[in-house]
C-alpha cells in the first residue's frame, strides 16, 4: 500500500479524497433510494439499478466542479458520455457483485450493495481520471 501512495502525486492524492467525499454523498443518495425502493416493495436488483443512476448524477456534477478542476472544461457532452460509459460498465461490475453476494452468498441485501460499491469506487476513481477527466498537457 506504501508503494501506491508513494506513486501518486500530493495532487492526485487530494483528488482521491475530493473524490472518495464526493462518492460518499452519493452513495448516501444512492442507500437512500435503495431503500425507499425497498420500502415500496421494488426488487433488490431493481432498486439497485434504480439508485446507482440517480446517485451517478450527482456525482458528475460535483466531481467536474470540485474533484477534477484542472481537466478541460471543453466538450461537456463528450465528457458526460465518457462518464456514463464509465458509470454505466461500473453499473455492471456493481449489479453482478451486488447480486452474487445477495443471491449465492445469502448476504443482507444492504451488506452486498455496501461491498460491491466499495470495490467499483476504485474502477470508478481510475477510469475517470485517465478518461473522463484527462488534465491536457
Amino acid at each position: 500500500m506504501n508503494k501506491l501512495i508513494n506513486l501518486l502525486s500530493k495532487r492526485e492524492i487530494k483528488e482521491f479524497i475530493i473524490f472518495s467525499c464526493v462518492g460518499l454523498s452519493g452513495f448516501v443518495i444512492e442507500i437512500a433510494i435503495f431503500n425507499i425502493a425497498l420500502y415500496f416493495e421494488i426488487s433488490p436488483l431493481f432498486s439497485a439499478a434504480l439508485s446507482m443512476p440517480l446517485a451517478a448524477t450527482s456525482n458528475w456534477f460535483l466531481n467536474r466542479k470540485f474533484t477534477f478542476k484542472l481537466a478541460s472544461k471543453e466538450r461537456p457532452a463528450i465528457q458526460w458520455s465518457q462518464y456514463l460509459v464509465v458509470s454505466g460498465i461500473g453499473m455492471l461490475i456493481n449489479l453482478a457483485i451486488f447480486w452474487t453476494g445477495y443471491k449465492y452468498f445469502g448476504l443482507n441485501s444492504n451488506l452486498s450493495k455496501i461491498g460491491a460499491t466499495f470495490i467499483v469506487w476504485f474502477w470508478n476513481f481510475f477510469l475517470n481520471k485517465l478518461w473522463t477527466f484527462k488534465t491536457k498537457h
